[in-house]
């Protein structure tokens, strides 16, 4: 069960909510620029857990937001000052929103990191939830 929240503004019927669903759960409210590079560490790999328990109680893919950064010639100032700025939310419509509506099975390629380039594509068969 998941493990791990960062709540910048906890609201209690919130805090309540994930209480109820893992009473064990580690609910951080600390400003993430506060926060230590070991608790950073914990929390990004807290959402590769929360992903894999999703796919694996729902039987369907889950489709990493982390395969959509920017590539590097998107990097602007003015693209990092809008919300969701550091994703690549074009591609992402392209590549994942509109083929989901078909129903079909479909690919995308994900950003590499390390290279800075789009890796080989990922194939995904969508599934009803």
């Amino acid at each position: 069960m998941w493990k791990f929240w960062h709540l910048t503004h906890p609201h209690p019927a919130a805090v309540a909510l994930l209480r109820d669903r893992n009473s064990t759960a580690v609910l951080v409210t600390t400003p993430w620029g506060e926060l230590t590079g070991e608790q950073l560490l914990h929390a990004m790999e807290g959402k590769a857990t929360l992903a894999a328990e999703l796919a694996e109680q729902l039987d369907c893919p889950v489709i990493a937001m982390d395969d959509f950064f920017l590539r590097p010639e998107q990097r602007t100032a003015a693209r990092y000052a809008e919300p969701g700025g550091n994703v690549d939310y074009e591609r992402f419509r392209e590549e994942i929103l509109l083929p989901l509506q078909t129903g079909k099975p479909f690919s995308y390629r994900p950003y590499d990191c390390s290279t800075g380039t789009l890796a080989e594509p990922v194939a995904v068969t969508p599934k009803r939830i």
